[in-house]
């Protein structure tokens, strides 16, 4: 029998740092299903997600917070832990410079997502 992986080892797990360049990472594709709405936010949250997004796409520090602090509750939620502890593992999990690859990446996702020209 394995043993029991901690909170911080299945987070770590899902950020292995192919997440950094691959838009098909699987943690990066389920983020897509999360800011999409499809796990179990409140009514409306699609429309009202789009249309921040639509509005606000061309503003790279709104949208960096955004996806900061999506991604960061989708982290929490997959890892049934606190939002402050999940950003506290990504954040000493990566360098600022692959944060900062990985913001990008996150805000990229979310606009391809919702903006569709």
């Amino acid at each position: 029998m394995g043993a029991i992986m901690t909170t911080k080892e299945m987070i770590i797990r899902d950020l292995d740092k192919d997440i950094l360049n691959n838009p098909n990472h699987i943690t990066r594709r389920l983020f897509t299903v999360y800011i999409d709405g499809s796990y179990g936010q409140y009514e409306g949250w699609h429309e009202q997600t789009k249309e921040f997004v639509t509005t606000h796409k061309d503003n790279k520090k709104i949208m960096r917070q955004f996806v900061i602090q999506e991604f960061c509750k989708y982290i929490a939620q997959d890892g049934q832990t606190t939002n402050g502890y999940a950003q506290k593992v990504i954040v000493n999990h990566f360098t600022k410079s692959e944060l900062e690859t990985l913001n990008e990446g996150l805000i990229s996702d979310t606009i391809d997502h919702f903006i569709v020209e």
